[in-house]
């Protein structure tokens, strides 16, 4: 299964990356619960793993997207939003 697209050229590029911090939400607290609630995933079925599955939850910082079709718009082919702190 791929997860990306092939390279096909400077013409055609496109991406994301965001930058934040990371940090654990605990197992099977009223967060984790919620996370499987809304992903439409039954928590039964997960606790019949035999091993736990964790959940990071990122807050962004900084998300940088690099996009060629920009360029052909008349905008810089990447655009960056930066996060003020709460």
């Amino acid at each position: 299964m791929r997860k990306f697209d092939g390279y096909s050229g400077f013409h055609a590029l496109a991406g994301m990356q965001v930058m934040g911090t990371a940090e654990m939400v605990e197992p099977w607290s009223e967060a984790y619960l919620g996370v499987l609630a809304n992903k439409k995933i039954p928590a039964e079925n997960l606790r019949k793993l035999s091993h736990t599955m964790y959940c990071i939850k990122i807050t962004p910082i900084r998300i940088d997207f690099l996009c060629s079709e920009f360029k052909k718009m008349g905008f810089d082919s990447r655009q960056s939003l930066t996060f003020s702190n709460p």
